[in-house]
């Protein structure tokens, strides 16, 4: 499968407009820890706030113009450092090089907007594979790994994986009335990810066609996202976002990452939510009920004040 990475336009991405507010004095006054994500080229990258985070998982970052310029000088000067996270590890950090108003001018502009939401220019250190681009979630405070996880009876491995994954994506692509020659034709992925959803690990699989990540490409595609997990003796699937024809404003998924982001011990599944038409912002999954659920997504606004 050809990697793909939305790095730019999942990145820039703030909070949703129904979380609860409440005053930037406030939520700055007790440094609360902050989801980021790093993205870019490997020689230049850049961090990006998402989220604040307490125990019922990611926040709304409401922050009036002034108090993002406070954001930036707690969280984002030059010799500060971010934990860097891959597939729910701390792998390394992003030691900040500049702030997004450290200095002169801001590290980056957007036109008709007076101020928009503040990124910083870092130097990633990671023991994770990285090619000419990096994509990575970070914390400014140390979050749960995968070691704090419970034990697992069940272990499955790469080859199984890719079994699982295609038999579940043929149920759902009969069910969406996807001929099975379609389903064989379509780029996939599948891995599995230790969540503690169960005492098994859970299984993330995704069937694109080729052309489904390039907003230049066909008008519509064939997409399925499934997320299974081990249940009364079988593999079940948990999470899904299938398209027979999905248009240029369907919204698609993408897996980025893991993370323990409520400190519960389960860890939340971090998804990239974007269209063909362009336009992407990130998706948290919480495992409740015996399903995976939609906990909170950011938006696509850059822009704090016009």
């Amino acid at each position: 499968m050809r990697p793909r990475l939305l790095l730019l336009a999942t990145t820039l991405t703030v909070a949703t407009a129904c979380d609860k507010k409440e005053s930037g004095s406030s939520a700055l006054a007790s440094r609360p820890n902050v989801l980021f994500q790093v993205f870019g080229p490997a020689d230049d990258p850049r961090a990006m706030p998402l989220a604040f985070l307490d125990s019922a998982g990611p926040r709304a970052m409401d922050l009036a113009p002034a108090q993002w310029r406070q954001f930036d000088s707690l969280y984002a000067r030059g010799g500060d450092s971010l934990t860097v996270y891959s597939q729910g590890k701390a792998v390394g950090s992003a030691r900040v090089q500049r702030g997004m108003w450290e200095g002169g001018a801001p590290l980056y502009e957007l036109a008709g907007c007076a101020t928009p939401v503040p990124m910083a220019s870092v130097r990633v250190a990671a023991d994770a594979p990285v090619g000419s681009a990096v994509e990575f979630l970070a914390s400014s405070g140390r979050l749960k790994e995968d070691t704090t996880i419970r034990a697992r009876s069940l272990s499955i491995n790469p080859a199984e994986v890719l079994v699982i994954a295609r038999a579940l994506a043929l149920k759902e692509a009969q069910a969406a009335k996807i001929p099975t020659a379609t389903l064989d034709s379509l780029d996939y992925r599948a891995l599995a990810a230790n969540t503690g959803s169960t005492e098994a690990p859970t299984i993330i699989a995704s069937f694109v066609d080729p052309t489904g990540g390039d907003a230049s490409g066909r008008d519509a595609v064939r997409h399925l996202f499934l997320v299974a997990d081990y249940i009364n003796g079988g593999w079940a699937t948990t999470y899904r976002n299938v398209y027979a024809s999905a248009s240029r404003t369907d919204a698609l998924r993408r897996y980025m990452d893991r993370l323990d982001l409520t400190g519960d011990g389960v860890m939340e599944i971090v998804l990239d939510e974007y269209s063909l038409g362009g336009g992407a912002h990130p998706l948290v999954l919480r495992w409740r009920g015996g399903k995976w659920e939609e906990l909170w997504r950011g938006r696509s606004d850059w822009c704090v004040a016009k």
